[in-house]
């Protein structure tokens, strides 16, 4: 009886111990949590009432969200607004880019940073920058005035002497423009006036000098070229146009000489003696004029002009062997030739 009732108490105290220790370790456990608490998340909420609103509101498509942070005290927290997030569209860029653009162009408009300050000119021979600028006039102008088409057709109608010209334009504030200037083989005399001619026979002022030029010496300027007729948008010609209504206009293009003048001239110059000049008149076309001062034309249809030649040089040995020494000798017409003792 003895032993039972023993091994009952002891039975009995294991319990006790048992149940002290889980009572101990609970009380550390609440303890612990009462002086760190765990971190808490934040807390989003998507409705827009908070608490027990009185009148019941009604919830929006687009609710504004509301974050929640833990302040480290238990029960405690904050409530912070939301950032709104800006979407911009395609019509806001749009807008955007046009607005930029616009201040661009009005920067290049009226900002004196991208005014024309120089103007390179290369390529001169005879030309001078005094000569070109007068009619370039493109200083203080805006660089997004300046129209490089423009430029260059002022400058071939002013000097057609030019015979090609390159305008670039350079951002900020700088015109190149590239010259080439024509190269003349004829040089066309009448009285105090000097024209050149190029290969061509384009018709321009002579400028400077150029040595062992070919000078054909006349009363009149040189036959030209038959250009086509030209029709305004009313399809009238400007040669119908009257004479009170029309304004005078630059020529669009250079006068250009007759191309059967021009070869025969340079024909002839290879078949002629030296010291003889070259010589044009209204009346009797070409010719020249021999050392001792006959004065021969062939006239202005130079078609048969081989015959003409050689017609000219039997007439001339012939009278000269008779003792005839003439001032004047046309062989215009092959079928009726003439001679004049003074011209």
């Amino acid at each position: 009886m003895n032993q039972s009732r023993s091994s009952n108490r002891s039975r009995i105290e294991e319990l006790r111990q048992r149940r002290a220790q889980r009572t101990t370790q609970r009380a550390d456990t609440a303890s612990r949590r009462v002086t760190t608490p765990p971190p808490t998340r934040p807390v989003v909420v998507r409705n827009t009432t908070f608490g027990t609103p009185i009148h019941r509101q009604v919830a929006t498509q687009r609710p504004r969200r509301t974050y929640y942070v833990a302040t480290g005290m238990p029960g405690v927290e904050m409530r912070l607004p939301s950032i709104p997030v800006i979407r911009p569209g395609w019509r806001a860029l749009s807008a955007m880019i046009v607005l930029v653009a616009l201040i661009g162009i009005f920067s290049l408009w009226a900002s004196p940073f991208f005014q024309v300050d120089s103007v390179a000119l290369e390529g001169m021979e005879r030309l001078t920058t005094s000569d070109l600028e007068p009619v370039l006039n493109l200083r203080n102008l805006a660089i997004v005035e300046v129209d490089a088409g423009a430029v260059k057709e002022e400058l071939m109608r002013f000097f057609p002497d030019l015979e090609n010209v390159q305008v670039a334009v350079e951002l900020p504030n700088t015109v190149k423009v590239i010259v080439r200037e024509r190269r003349p083989i004829l040089a066309w005399q009448k009285e105090d006036q000097v024209m050149w001619i190029d290969a061509s026979g384009i018709i321009f002022p002579a400028r400077g000098t150029v040595e062992g030029l070919l000078t054909v010496f006349s009363n009149d300027n040189p036959p030209l070229a038959i250009a086509p007729v030209e029709s305004n948008s009313e399809g009238e010609t400007q040669g119908n146009a009257s004479a009170g209504n029309s304004k005078p206009s630059l020529k669009t293009t250079p006068e250009r000489m007759e191309p059967k003048t021009l070869q025969t001239i340079h024909k002839l110059a290879s078949l002629l003696p030296e010291n003889s000049v070259i010589a044009y008149d209204d009346m009797n076309g070409v010719g020249w004029k021999t050392p001792d001062g006959l004065q021969v034309y062939i006239g202005k249809d130079l078609t048969n002009f081989e015959v003409k030649y050689n017609m000219a040089e039997q007439i001339i040995a012939q009278l000269y062997q008779r003792g005839i020494y003439p001032a004047l000798l046309n062989v215009a017409d092959p079928n009726a030739p003439f001679y004049r003792m003074e011209q």
